[in-house]
């Protein structure tokens, strides 16, 4: 009997630790320690730094500064409108879960100094533009004041993540795939190959570049050259996505020189998967006909 009673309290033990550790690793209770989630950016907002919002690399749409005596400053940019709205005190960056469907302070284009800026607490920041229907949110999170040397705040410490999506039960992230190669041919007037796996085509070029269009793709997008080392998780790389302005063509790799390097980076969506695609080097050979290769590596 002795033996059975400790064996069903070791049992009943195991279960109560397990059920507090899900507990304990529930992103949407905001009284649990989460990591920050993956592109987590931590900066120091005043009335002289502040956080820009860009809906591609070069197209500003709005910023958040800080302002005296412990306020948020909004300004929108470009036609876009900025609000915010205060989730509460939490512990993290990772307990803001999901976006609000209200609570969010009026849209603003020039300024507001409404909406106080509170250590330990979440916010969730709008900016949209009405009249085209696009819509983008940041998380933020203020992790403490700055104080002056006088004793007086002169700005917050912040962690935020720019743009941000619903995120549910917060899955874990996975890696990309390692860098595979890839190559890609066109002979003559025939149809490109190497390409299918992308949902891409090349059918034609025009007289100076080669053309790559989407087939069966759904998105094809311009990364930067900085993506190819900055963004290294799929969740990442789909956000990244997402969120750039689609592409009709791809047409970056001249026909004019017989051997060029490329730092092309390119995001790709075919049958719901993400690429990233880098395009290092075209070759172009003349015999009879135009022949053009184009090696790299993608990830997905």
């Amino acid at each position: 009997m002795n033996r059975i009673t400790i064996l069903l309290v070791t049992v009943v033990t195991m279960i109560m630790m397990t059920t507090a550790c899900k507990k304990d690793d529930d992103a949407n209770n905001p009284n649990t320690s989460v990591p920050d989630p993956a592109g987590t950016i931590t900066s120091n907002i005043s009335e002289n730094t502040y956080i820009n919002f860009y809906e591609t690399e070069q197209h500003y749409i709005g910023r958040l500064l800080w302002a005296k005596p412990d306020n948020f400053y909004l300004e929108g940019g470009n036609n876009f409108y900025i609000s915010i709205c205060n989730m509460g005190r939490m512990n993290g960056l990772g307990n803001i879960t999901h976006i609000p469907t209200s609570g969010f302070s009026a849209p603003t284009y020039n300024s507001s100094k409404e909406i106080a800026c509170e250590a330990g607490h979440g916010y969730v920041i709008k900016i949209e533009k009405p009249t085209f229907a696009k819509t983008y949110y940041a998380r933020l999170y203020v992790v403490e004041p700055i104080v002056s040397t006088t004793g007086g705040i002169m700005g917050a410490k912040v962690k935020y993540q720019y743009p941000f999506e619903n995120v549910g039960e917060m899955p874990l992230d996975k890696n990309l795939s390692n860098a595979t190669p890839f190559t890609w041919q066109k002979i003559g007037t025939s149809k490109g190959s190497g390409l299918d796996a992308f949902g891409l085509e090349w059918t034609s070029n025009n007289t100076t570049y080669a053309q790559i269009v989407k087939g069966t793709a759904t998105k094809l997008v311009s990364l930067g050259s900085h993506a190819w080392t900055a963004i290294t998780t799929q969740a990442a790389l789909k956000t990244a996505i997402n969120y750039s302005s689609d592409m009709v063509l791809y047409a970056g790799v001249t026909l004019i020189d017989t051997n060029s390097l490329y730092d092309d980076v390119l995001g790709v969506v075919n049958n719901e998967t993400y690429y990233m695609i880098h395009i290092t080097n075209g070759k172009v050979a003349s015999e009879g006909s135009i022949n053009i290769e184009i090696t790299g590596e993608y990830k997905k």
